[in-house]
């Protein structure tokens, strides 16, 4: 059973709830925007892995945000590129050699590190043998260069080898992440366009549009409750004279008061709220919408069926 509440305590949590639902749909829209910064960078994560790019707008236009209609055509694509992600990944996996990890422990960590990152910034998207080979050149043509200043007495050679097999490891482990920030991006796309598409099951009005129903929902019914404990006699009639009760209901409840609530509750326990908004408005007489400015209570009832069009058909009213 609910908590005793005063009609002004009922209006202000309706009124708190649809400030949060508004908030709610503002925030979820400005988190949802997509600008054309996002999938050019996106496109250019995709070029450097040699694969197919996301079709998107040339021109920048006044507005750098794209519209909902640009948001599904980034979609059709993804489907075909996300396996060739995949397995780019796990060919990097397969190429990782671990084993050699071990090996920089026998040189002075501070110089071994400057070359890998002397490597790691050198080195080619996708380095091929060749390119490495290159690089371990222009290593030692720069050790070479700057010989007189190196401090270490180490075999160069070894140690720059052992730079490069990290510089290669951390190199593929990079792209590992590269790939993996793809698909992430793609999932992200797919979020975004289900809460632009008025089709989708979490579109952003949609939602909003169910969370308002429920908060009304609630406050319907909570202020009927506060109306029927404090007019129970007047109001009840018009439940009807089907529910039989007896003396033994009474007793068992303990008091008239308690009793009075476990009747409300029956009552209302049975009764949708369209069920409660007719009883409002035929048998109480209480005005549930503005007539005077052509206001229909009619609609009142079909906005209300239509949040369960939503629930159970996505917002498609099923053909006659």
């Amino acid at each position: 059973m609910a908590t005793e509440r005063s009609v002004g305590d009922i209006a202000c949590r309706f009124n708190t709830e649809m400030i949060e639902i508004q908030q709610y749909i503002g925030f979820v829209k400005a988190k949802s925007s997509i600008h054309l910064r996002y999938v050019l960078d996106l496109n250019k994560l995709l070029r450097e892995q040699n694969l197919p790019e996301i079709p998107v707008r040339k021109n920048l236009g006044a507005i750098h945000y794209l519209t909902p209609e640009e948001i599904q055509k980034l979609l059709p694509p993804i489907p075909d590129i996300t396996p060739k992600v995949h397995r780019k990944i796990q060919d990097l996996k397969a190429e990782q050699d671990f084993s050699s990890l071990d090996e920089g422990a026998r040189f002075d960590q501070s110089l071994l590190g400057e070359w890998v990152a002397y490597l790691l910034d050198r080195m080619p998207v996708r380095p091929t043998p060749e390119d490495l080979s290159n690089l371990r050149q222009h290593a030692l043509h720069e050790y070479e260069r700057q010989r007189d200043t190196a401090a270490s007495d180490q075999n160069i050679a070894d140690l720059i080898d052992v730079a490069l097999k990290y510089a290669v490891y951390q190199h593929h482990h990079q792209q590992r992440e590269n790939l993996h920030d793809i698909l992430d991006r793609f999932e992200e796309l797919r979020i975004i366009a289900a809460a632009e598409s008025k089709t989708g099951v979490t579109h952003i009005l949609r939602q909003g549009f169910i969370l308002l129903m429920a908060a009304f929902d609630a406050t319907i019914f909570d202020l009927v409750r506060v109306a029927l404990r404090k007019n129970f006699f007047a109001l009840a009639t018009a439940f009807g004279d089907k529910d039989k009760y007896t003396i033994s209901d009474v007793t068992e409840a303990g008091s008239f008061e308690k009793f009075r609530d476990e009747i409300i509750e029956a009552q209302l326990t049975k009764r949708y709220i369209k069920g409660v908004l007719c009883l409002l408005d035929s048998a109480w007489k209480v005005p549930c919408v503005d007539k005077s400015s052509g206001h229909d209570f009619g609609r009142l009832i079909e906005i209300n069926l239509r949040r369960n069009v939503h629930l159970h058909n996505r917002g498609q009213a099923t053909p006659a």
